[in-house]
């Protein structure tokens, strides 16, 4: 199943667990507006204005905003992904550029 969500929220700092029975997805995270910090599976990374992180929705996560934000996370089961995508684990917290940007 794909989850799609499109979010506007204030600033703010989103802590997520980890999840102990868990949970096959991956979830690409496309900042839309402003600078974000987001730290799971260290190190600790930056996402500018349409730049993009895969996470695992297994893993703990903190995602930092101290300006007002939107985001887009797109959620896929790995599952799904793993037969077309080679080294799905890689490529978790690195980020991705796209071409996303605010017109």
């Amino acid at each position: 199943m794909l989850h799609l969500m499109s979010l506007t929220l204030s600033a703010s700092r989103i802590v997520r667990t980890r999840v102990i029975e868990g949970n096959d997805e991956v979830a690409l995270f496309i900042n839309r507006t402003g600078r974000a910090m987001i730290s799971a599976r260290e190190p600790r990374g930056a996402a500018r204005p349409g730049d993009g992180v895969l996470i695992s929705c297994n893993d703990a996560m903190v995602y930092d905003r101290l300006i007002p934000w939107r985001l887009l996370s797109i959620r896929v089961p790995r599952s799904v992904l793993s037969p077309v995508v080679v080294g799905i684990d890689d490529a978790i917290m690195r980020p991705i550029s796209t071409a996303l940007r605010e017109a």
